[in-house]
């Protein structure tokens, strides 16, 4: 497991697992990047929409996948000095 998110709109979750897999317990599923990771990239946090109650998944080249929630873009392609950890909402 990789990261968790509560669905503001059910009181569910979300859970993350390595291969980008998205599972869901008591909150709706918009999708994941299992199975559609490049060799060399993992996933590493996932954070809800408190608008739409949907999720982002963030890569670890700073690429920020959006599934029910809208896109404001990310920092796939872009240089970086280490690999991005975390995604928080609010």
């Amino acid at each position: 497991v990789t990261g968790i998110a509560a669905d503001p709109h059910t009181g569910g979750y979300w859970v993350l697992t390595s291969n980008g897999g998205v599972h869901n317990f008591g909150a709706p599923w918009f999708g994941s990047l299992a199975g559609q990771l490049p060799t060399g990239m993992s996933v590493t946090g996932i954070a809800a929409d408190p608008g739409t109650g949907g999720y982002w998944v963030l890569t670890s080249n700073g690429g920020v996948h959006n599934f029910g929630a809208p896109w404001f873009g990310s920092l796939a392609g872009k240089p970086l000095a280490s690999p991005v950890r975390a995604v928080v909402a609010g």
